[in-house]
């Protein structure tokens, strides 16, 4: 801007949570740097985790215990 005055844009992630099986489970898009995914739903098992930006994804495997 003319002014020097400058705008951060907010990136948008979009997280998606995977069963053992591949099963989507979970979608979730957020434009937080933080965010709460919801596990109260899910069953004592491995789930995989990813995490989509523009970059690229980031993946992790979570374990829920009970």
């Amino acid at each position: 801007m003319e002014d020097g005055t400058t705008f951060e844009e907010s990136e948008v992630y979009e997280i998606k949570l995977f069963d053992e099986r591949g099963k989507e489970v979970l979608y979730q898009k957020t434009d937080q740097d933080k965010t709460t995914i919801p596990l109260t739903n899910l069953n004592k098992s491995y789930y995989n985790l990813h995490i989509i930006e523009t970059d690229g994804v980031i993946r992790k495997k979570i374990q829920v215990n009970r």
